[in-house]
């Protein structure tokens, strides 16, 4: 979206960006299901050396994911990153190449192919959905609510109701790819515990986690499709809009 502003150093960026997020993710995704995972142990008071168990291997898991955050903030290619953004920053206010001018035609062109994707997106859902088709939605949703934010100003409170709508559909999409993420990391945990005979209680609790990230994942499936009907004909009307 950015490089006709910005040249070939987009790109560049880019690929840093997603560096850091990649760090950033591993701890993330810990950290998630770490939270989740706390208020639902507390229905499991009968098994209460299995959950310390559990908690502990999560914990372990943990480490290594914060090490190499560590060592992500405190390289030369973090440096250079944080430095790159700076002069971004500093730089003077981009301009479209003559031949994408005016601003607010191409602006509108970015807005409907993200708009698009998103159609796509919700006209290839099984009926149920699966995980992640409803991730691919919430990642299409995504582009187009932060297309729709960077190029508001030009719309003078149009793509207000739209951007609301979108970060609605990604809070609800977002719940249920957590849920989703921590049942495939709960049988991992389950597989690794299971080859310990003391772990008998962990791989008891781990199991009634696992079933409580299931229900969750179909709680928020069921919470979702009637979201994404209504925006379905939200983005229908976008055009008409730009």
């Amino acid at each position: 979206m950015m490089r006709p502003f910005f040249g070939d150093d987009c790109e560049r960026l880019r690929k840093e960006l997603k560096w850091l997020a990649d760090v950033l993710g591993d701890v993330r995704d810990c950290d998630v299901m770490t939270e989740n995972l706390h208020e639902p142990l507390g229905r499991t008071e009968n098994l209460l050396s299995g959950q310390d168990r559990f908690l502990a291997y999560l914990e372990n898991q943990r480490i290594p994911a914060r090490k190499r955050l560590k060592e992500a903030l405190v390289s030369s290619r973090y440096e250079k990153l944080l430095n790159d953004l700076f002069e971004l920053y500093r730089s003077p206010s981009p301009q479209l190449p003559p031949e994408k001018r005016p601003t607010r035609n191409y602006a509108s062109k970015l807005i409907r192919k993200a708009g698009r994707k998103v159609r796509k997106s919700l006209g290839g859902l099984a009926d149920p959905p699966s995980s992640e088709q409803l991730h691919e939605v919430r990642i299409a949703v995504k582009r187009l609510r932060y297309t729709c934010e960077y190029f508001k100003v030009l719309y003078r409170g149009k793509l207000r109701d739209t951007i609301k709508d979108c970060k609605l559909v990604q809070d609800c999409l977002g719940e249920h790819q957590d849920a989703a993420v921590a049942i495939g990391a709960l049988k991992d945990i389950a597989q690794a515990l299971s080859s310990e005979r003391e772990n008998t209680q962990a791989v008891m609790v781990t199991g009634a986690l696992l079933e409580m990230q299931r229900r969750r994942v179909l709680e928020r499936r069921e919470l979702a499709l009637p979201l994404l009907e209504d925006f379905a004909k939200r983005v229908a009307a976008l055009a008409k809009l730009l």
